[in-house]
């Protein structure tokens, strides 16, 4: 289960999430940060311009499972779960092999090493709507 986090330590990773400032933000706290309730990021690689927005929300029935889904083709479309911290697709993911799906094993297994990301990588904050 996410532990709680003071308002200037969510303020800290909102900041650096969007400046991309990985040497200065701890990346466990943006694994914390992505894992505190509904978030809404954007993956994107300034180098190949793959670019993918991804949807994590907290189960109601189950604090500690999360459920990932991708925009594709302007909706989002389920990816696959975060359990017992672990990423893992599933047999009611279409997108076990797509691209999608390889950018967010390699963002979790990223964030869950607590491995700062390259430079040519961002990780954006989504406005709920």
């Amino acid at each position: 289960m996410a532990k709680k986090m003071s308002e200037l330590t969510k303020e800290k990773i909102r900041n650096g999430i969007k400046q991309n400032k990985p040497e200065t933000l701890p990346i466990k706290d943006v694994r914390g940060y992505v894992l505190h309730r509904k978030q809404i990021l954007t993956l994107e690689n300034q180098r190949t311009g793959n670019k993918f927005t991804y949807k994590i929300e907290r189960s109601k029935n189950n604090l500690d499972l999360y459920f990932v889904n991708v925009i594709v083709c302007s909706k989002f479309t389920y990816l696959g779960i975060v359990q017992h911290g672990r990423y893992r697709s599933t047999k009611a993911s279409a997108l076990s092999e797509s691209i999608q799906n390889k950018a967010f094993v390699w963002l979790w297994n990223m964030i869950s090493g607590l491995s700062p990301l390259p430079s040519f990588i961002s990780v954006n904050e989504e406005k709920l709507k």
